[in-house]
C-alpha cells in the first residue's frame, strides 16, 4: 500500500476520489515543528498515482510539502516546485 500524509483540508477527499481508483482515508492529529494539525493519511494501491494525487493536494493547499510512503516503508517528501526527496533509507 502506498500511503500520503498531509494536512487535512476539506477538499483532500475530493483530490482523493478524482485522482485514485480506490482509497482508504483515515482522519487523525498531526503534530509538525509543535504545532498541532488536522491531518489525513490516505491508503492506496494506485502508486504512481499516489505521486499525482500528492502533487495536486500540495498544488491546491499551497502547502510546503506531502509525504508518500511506499510499501518498503520508504518515505519522499514530495515539495513545491517540484521537487522529490527521500526522506529515510529502508
Amino acid at each position: 500500500m502506498y500511503r500520503i500524509l498531509t494536512e487535512d483540508r476539506p477538499n483532500v477527499e475530493g483530490l482523493a476520489r478524482k485522482h485514485l481508483r480506490g482509497f482508504f482515508l483515515t482522519r487523525g492529529t498531526g503534530y509538525y515543528e509543535g504545532s498541532i494539525e488536522s491531518s489525513v493519511s490516505i491508503e492506496t494501491t494506485d502508486g504512481p498515482q499516489a505521486y499525482i494525487l500528492a502533487g495536486a493536494i500540495l498544488q491546491a493547499n499551497n502547502q510546503r510539502e506531502v509525504w508518500v510512503i511506499e510499501p518498503d516503508q520508504t518515505i519522499f517528501s514530495i515539495k513545491a516546485g517540484g521537487s522529490v526527496e527521500k526522506v529515510n533509507e529502508t
